[in-house]
């Protein structure tokens, strides 16, 4: 078994942002793979079912250009 270790504020200080940046710039924090579907504006209605329903979409992006 692995244990993780996390960091949870409600309010990000200043201190938080530069200890997260830290991490993700000396790569022991990888940000790979966060985003894991992409929607046009235009299908929002499906991005957010797909958003809230789908167990395999851990975040979502609209992507505005697109539209």
């Amino acid at each position: 078994m692995k244990e993780a270790r996390m960091r949870i504020a409600a309010e990000w200080t200043p201190e938080d942002m530069r200890t997260t940046r830290s991490l993700v710039e000396s790569g022991a924090l990888s940000l790979d793979n966060l985003i894991s579907h992409i929607a046009p504006a235009s299908d929002a209605a499906t991005a957010y079912a797909t958003a809230f329903e789908d167990p395999d979409c851990l975040k979502l992006v609209l992507d505005w250009e697109t539209t």
